[in-house]
């Protein structure tokens, strides 16, 4: 029988209660160090940003951030989304609304592979390599984000059913989803997956057994009623985001936050360049890659790549033009996360709305459901014997060459690798795999993963192999999700309630009518009240944190999109505290420590950057008022440079230049006059 024979000939019922139950349970159970122990899941961002405006009143204005700010066209605070209204009316459930954005994923992504395939295993392993993804792991701390991605299955799994059936059942779940896709907050991911949905309709189109112009019409009537739906978030969010510092973006700004080419290795071995707790389990430097691990994740373990090359290898049938979409889809999103490496982005960067997003790497989403679905086809083709024993063995020696190839590479680059920790302060790093668990660990689970391949074709009845191949994939994908920063940076649910501090103020602030301003905006901490904790607390904030922050505040205050303040605030010729209303300026405490020469150095960072090419408006100079008392005959300062990748080198970034001896001058010349 051939794949295609196959896959016609099985049972498209979907039963709903398993996938619900197994995924509610294993992601209940996945997450319970935090879930236990009466912690939110909600490190960095989350906190921050996403629980506040979760738990914070539904309102279309509030005066408590930013000198005034429209809540509800900032569609991260997810005004209208549902699965937010729906759970922030129940208290404490702010970790089951976080982990629903998972056990739905996987639901959705399970639904549409066995839509497929019509097998519980191969959607089961579909369903387990989306939801535990590098991309949905790392993002965790942009809640929005990941709730935005997924719905992108469900609206891939409307527009298969809709192929073999136009129901009215199936045409209300896509125009939910498509609007869900919006409502849930993340813009940028609703523009991949409604063009990935174009695109598959258009390709899946043209065999639709219902018929190619009755499936485009109806597809365009789903589309259409759902952005219908989603408008009233989506209009208020386009007419204010052309008054915010993201209003456009240049194309050094689109293309930014891009996988480097030599970190394409992160796909086989995700924490080689370090993670950002050096004491975790993998005993690794602070991170020391470009951008930062988050974004630049895209881990989907090895065992659904072999398993997906499977799939790939055991079809000849070229009906199967759905294979072969995803096939595509998944090279065309890697190539497209390497940014301005290829000349994709270019290309791309002339397309409208899409032009308006950075961090191309997150299209990591798509090569992720791609592979999902690729895997779950490689799992029928060993199931119906598809696959041949010879043909697994060759795709487990071409995989162990691979392997092979990338170690050596890395042994190669030692020298610059082991410079790269060495800058980031870490001066012993080591790349022998059983002293290096970045890389031993991977190679363990690789090793694990060929065993589980190689005993599966020639044991295919054998009971136990199935649930053996599940267990290997939840242990390869969570050798990156289970360790990354959730476990350690998940903070005490006591964090949502005031300080003392915070009580004090808002009484003060209350009774003035004045605001707040802490310079270090969002990581201000809760006794400086960071602006969004200090939204839920009532107290009103001249500082705010977010994409979305109005140009004319960023350049009242020279502040970034992460409320913090920068430029010349504090000098008595600038009035914009007294413009803005602010009563009381917070300042971080400074220590400070001293090198060998007795010279003593701040051991906080200034809150300072200049110039605006990370698509930020901020000055391009800061003058320094040192008083006549301070006999100053130098300048110490430690920077860095960031968003400069298009600067050639030796190009002269910073000047220096002293007022006291231009004021000099201008006495002597007017002495002599």
């Amino acid at each position: 029988m051939s794949l295609n024979q196959y896959l016609k000939s099985e049972n498209q019922f979907v039963p709903v209660g398993f996938p619900i139950l197994f995924f509610s349970v294993f992601y209940t159970l996945f997450f319970s160090p935090v879930i236990f122990s009466d912690r939110l899941l909600a490190p960095s961002d989350g906190l921050i940003y996403y629980v506040p405006a979760f738990y914070s009143p539904r309102v279309l204005w509030t005066n408590l951030i930013l000198s005034g700010f429209p809540v509800a066209a900032d569609p991260q605070v997810e005004t209208w989304y549902p699965l937010s209204l729906l759970f922030s009316l129940i208290p404490n459930s702010w970790n089951v609304f976080f982990i629903c954005a998972y056990i739905l994923a996987s639901c959705f992504a399970y639904g549409y592979v066995y839509t497929l395939t019509g097998s519980t295993l191969a959607a089961l392993v579909s369903g387990l390599v989306y939801g535990m993804s590098g991309f949905m792991m790392s993002h965790l701390t942009h809640t929005a984000m990941i709730h935005s991605a997924l719905w992108i299955p469900l609206l891939i799994w409307t527009w298969e059913k809709l192929r073999d059936k136009l129901t009215a059942h199936w045409l209300i779940i896509g125009v939910c989803g498509v609007a869900c896709n919006f409502l849930a907050g993340h813009p940028q991911m609703f523009v991949y997956g409604i063009g990935l949905s174009i695109v598959y309709i258009l390709v899946r189109g043209n065999s639709a057994p219902v018929g190619r112009c009755n499936y485009y019409k109806w597809c365009v009537l789903v589309l259409s009623l759902g952005i219908a739906l989603a408008a009233i978030q989506i209009i208020p969010t386009l007419e204010f985001s052309n008054l915010t510092v993201r209003s456009k973006l240049t194309f050094a700004e689109f293309a930014g936050i891009a996988l480097p080419v030599n970190q394409i290795i992160q796909l086989l071995f995700p924490y080689l360049f370090g993670y950002y707790f050096p004491d975790s389990f993998y005993n690794v430097p602070n991170y020391f890659g470009e951008a930062n691990l988050s974004e630049l994740t895209g881990y989907i373990g090895l065992l659904p790549i072999m398993l997906a090359v499977i799939g790939f290898l055991s079809t000849q049938d070229k009906q199967l033009k759905w294979f072969w979409f995803w096939f595509w889809v998944s090279l065309f999103a890697l190539l497209l996360t390497l940014g301005d490496t290829t000349p994709l982005a270019r290309m791309m960067y002339y397309l409208p709305a899409y032009n308006k997003f950075r961090a191309p790497a997150r299209h990591f989403v798509e090569m992720s459901l791609g592979i999902s679905v690729l895997a779950g086809l490689g799992v029928v083709g060993i199931q119906n014997q598809i696959a041949s024993n010879r043909l697994i063995l060759k795709i487990v020696s071409v995989s162990t060459g691979v392997m092979l190839v990338s170690l050596i590479g890395i042994f190669s680059f030692a020298n610059q690798l082991k410079a790269q920790a060495s800058d980031a302060g870490f001066r012993q790093l080591t790349l022998l795999p059983w002293s290096n668990r970045a890389l031993g660990v991977p190679l363990v689970i690789f090793a694990i993963a060929v065993a589980t391949l190689i005993i599966w074709g020639k044991l295919r009845r054998f009971k136990l192999i199935e649930p053996l191949l599940v267990l290997v994939l939840i242990i390869d994908l969570g050798s990156f999700g289970w360790f990354y920063i959730w476990q350690e940076s998940s903070p005490h649910q006591d964090s949502l309630k005031p300080t003392l501090v915070a009580k004090k103020y808002k009484e003060r602030l209350n009774e003035s009518k004045q605001r707040i301003l802490p310079i270090q905006g969002g990581y201000a901490g809760r006794d400086a009240l960071a602006p969004n904790l200090s939204r839920l607390w009532g107290i009103p904030n001249s500082s705010g944190y977010g994409p979305l922050i109005l140009s004319r505040i960023s350049q009242v205050l020279g502040m970034n999109p992460a409320g913090q303040v920068q430029g010349n605030w504090g000098f008595r010729s600038n009035h914009s505290l007294d413009i803005l209303s602010i009563r009381y300026v917070f300042i971080p405490k400074f220590s400070t420590i001293s090198d060998a020469n007795g010279v003593s150095w701040s051991q906080d960072n200034l809150s300072l950057s200049l110039g605006s090419d990370c698509g930020v408006v901020q000055p391009n100079f800061v003058d320094f008022q040192v008083p006549d008392s301070i006999p100053a005959t130098a300048i110490g300062i430690v920077s860095s440079l960031g968003c400069a990748v298009q600067i050639a080198d030796n190009t002269e970034v910073l000047r220096f230049f002293s007022t006291y001896y231009a004021k000099l001058l201008v006495e002597i010349f007017k002495a002599f006059i």
